[in-house]
């Protein structure tokens, strides 16, 4: 490797191109910048080879990047540096190569993808998105408070009181459609 280097030409000897005179004036823009803001452009840097590294399917290199640092918190603090999506994403890789999953999405995510599929807009908005309202409510203050295990009954508890919803709305709607079917043939 160093005859390598002692085969190069001297500085002076290279041709000064644009992106070279670019590449020297950011150097001393990076020297005279703030230490944080130097962490900051590495931190971002890092973001850019792992989505690289991932789109690439180079998922061995892009283990050991994760190792290298705690992505999870990296991609926290990026978060006024890149855009959402490209948040849940790095959110998702570093939950991939962790084996944990550092942020957890809200209760009731799931059954609000499903009940806004299978119920009209104004069925779910009146009915429906209470129950979930009031379950992700209490179950933040119990996070809140330290208390994890209430926050896990919380959880459960809201999910049979949004399965109860879901069955006495559909019941209350077919006892309509009863009513109204035998009213017309009365």
């Amino acid at each position: 490797m160093p005859e390598e280097l002692d085969k190069s030409p001297p500085l002076e000897m290279l041709d000064p191109s644009e992106e070279w005179q670019r590449a020297i004036s950011f150097e001393i823009q990076i020297e005279a910048a703030d230490p944080r803001q130097i962490r900051q452009i590495a931190e971002i840097e890092r973001i850019n080879e792992l989505q690289i590294l991932v789109r690439e399917a180079e998922l061995r290199a892009a283990r050991k990047l994760m190792s290298a640092s705690s992505l999870g918190d990296l991609a926290i603090s990026m978060l006024d540096y890149i855009d959402h999506k490209a948040f849940g994403a790095l959110l998702s890789f570093a939950s991939f190569f962790s084996g944990r999953q550092i942020i957890k999405p809200a209760p009731g995510t799931l059954a609000v993808l499903i009940l806004r599929f299978a119920f009209s807009k104004k069925a779910f908005e009146n009915v429906l998105s209470q129950p979930i309202a009031d379950m992700r409510e209490e179950y933040f203050e119990a996070l809140a408070k330290g208390a994890i295990y209430h926050a896990r009954w919380i959880k459960l508890r809201g999910h049979l009181a949004l399965g109860l919803t879901v069955v006495a709305y559909l019941f209350a709607s077919v006892v309509k459609k009863v009513q109204g079917i035998w009213s017309a043939i009365t």
